[in-house]
């Protein structure tokens, strides 16, 4: 999920197993059927989309598992001693 976060346009399921040297990694010896069952999991979770043209990731969803900012954490922009 997270490599495809870094793909500017949806990638086509025949594509997916090469967006990045992590995601081949992982699923380097593993059949298509294992592949099926991950992404059909990201879909049914919404962190991921099927798109015409192949699968994007739901950015918006992802931020939302984020942890708050501490407040006043953005106005932190002084020099410490």
């Amino acid at each position: 999920m997270l490599a495809l976060t870094n793909q500017p346009e949806p990638v086509p399921r025949t594509a997916l197993r090469h967006v990045g040297p992590a995601f081949a990694e992982l699923y380097a010896g593993k059949t298509d059927k294992t592949l099926t069952r991950d992404i059909n999991w990201l879909v049914q979770e919404d962190l991921i989309e099927r798109r015409p043209a192949g699968y994007g990731t739901r950015i918006d969803r992802m931020r939302s598992f984020r942890p708050p900012r501490a407040q006043g954490a953005s106005d932190r922009t002084e020099e410490r001693p």
